[in-house]
């Protein structure tokens, strides 16, 4: 982010995916050509700048909201060139951030988010449940943002749909899956099912925190694996308390449905008008 030329591009990696996103969605409307014929240029060449990064040994992984966004130009320009380099290492590379803040639960066989990667050593539970504590008791926390539900049952983060979930990432995601979705070529050299998954649940239904037998954090750290937290059995301490809703955030089930920051008007017009057109099944 200190290299970035801040004359010539955003600051900020969730503002570059929106920007890229908008871009290419651009390039697919119908107007002539000749039109549109430098900013192609510009989006090919610059599909063509990140597979030498790669090459040269640049990645993109989770970050939160820093790296999404290279995924789609790279895709673009391998599809536009046919490049088979560039081809294999867009549909086999595992380091883009669009591919390390998903997974499919074990539980639920739902496409979740969350990482288990982070910035301490600590076991993943651990980090977990420190994020989740200080916000509850103490409005922020100094963790990192994105940590996946070590039990497999709702989405991760300090609190489900917020966080990195909301600000930086879901709505950018979506213009990518759309381009994807428009250009088969594309979706089928993104190669990973996943992702599309969980964008068509977050613009259809939200947030999901449900169902989740675990337990809310408590107001004092004395309860971690007491009163929540682990259950020391591979588990977590079962919620027992019905009065406000079984699990951890009961109440964020279904919040911020097609929400989150870095919105686009553009995306979400191309999105209303296309997305469902006959012409694009939910397979395409």
């Amino acid at each position: 982010r200190n290299l970035h030329p801040v004359e010539n591009m955003p600051d900020y990696g969730a503002d570059i995916a929106q920007r890229n996103a908008d871009a290419c969605l651009r390039l697919m409307l119908a107007d002539p050509i000749k039109r549109k014929l430098g900013a192609l240029i510009a989006y090919v060449q610059y599909g063509i700048d990140l597979y030498y990064m790669i090459l040269d040994g640049q990645t993109w992984p989770a970050g939160g909201g820093h790296r999404p966004g290279q995924k789609l130009p790279l895709a673009f320009a391998a599809a536009m060139l046919d490049q088979p380099g560039m081809r294999r290492v867009v549909s086999n590379a595992t380091f883009f951030h669009e591919d390390n803040l998903l997974y499919r639960s074990g539980k639920s066989e739902l496409v979740l988010f969350g990482t288990d990667r982070g910035y301490r050593p600590k076991p993943l539970e651990d980090r977990y449940w420190q994020a989740v504590f200080d916000y509850a008791n103490k409005g922020e926390t100094s963790g990192f943002k994105a940590y996946r539900d070590p039990y497999g049952y709702i989405d991760g983060g300090y609190v489900p749909g917020s966080g990195y979930q909301y600000c930086c990432i879901s709505q950018p995601w979506k213009g990518e899956a759309l381009a994807c979705r428009l250009m088969p070529s594309l979706k089928k050299l993104w190669n990973n099912e996943a992702f599309f998954e969980y964008v068509e649940r977050w613009v259809t239904f939200g947030t999901w925190s449900q169902p989740d037998p675990c337990a809310p954090a408590d107001t004092t750290w004395s309860g971690y694996g007491v009163t929540f937290g682990p259950d020391g059995k591979g588990g977590c301490i079962r919620d027992t308390d019905t009065t406000d809703g079984i699990g951890r955030f009961p109440r964020r089930h279904g919040a911020e449905a097609d929400g989150g920051g870095r919105y686009s008007e553009f995306q979400a017009a191309m999105w209303d008008a296309y997305r469902n057109h006959p012409g694009t099944s939910p397979g395409e």
